[in-house]
């Protein structure tokens, strides 16, 4: 069993599609068993990282239009993200939504 105070895991290997796959489904079962414990899988090829003052974020672009955003406090445990958001992006760049919904939610940019 893994801690109850959360765990952060980054599945590295190779993403040619049969591997990706299998990957995508190792990480779904990994989640679906241990999310009460606050576990948060991560694909490198899926992320980008953003940092401010106070904050950092792991943001999981899983589809073009779509990122999942994971907003980790500096000042508290880095064990498990304080906040997480799933958010539409439609056609905007990454970086300018995630810079300004940070700017929103947290005066963070």
């Amino acid at each position: 069993m893994l801690a109850a105070t959360g765990a952060n895991i980054l599945l590295l290997a190779s993403y040619d599609p049969d591997t990706l796959s299998l990957i995508h489904r190792v990480r779904s079962r990994v989640v679906e068993e241990f999310q009460a414990e606050g576990v948060y899988l991560f694909l490198l090829d899926e992320l980008e990282i953003f940092d401010s003052e106070n904050y950092f974020v792991v943001a999981e672009t899983s589809d073009k239009n779509h990122i999942t955003l994971y907003v980790y406090n500096k000042k508290k445990s880095w064990e498990a993200p304080e906040d997480v958001y799933d958010l539409e992006v439609g056609q905007k760049d990454l970086v300018a939504s995630v810079k300004s919904f940070m700017f929103k939610a947290y005066n963070a940019g």
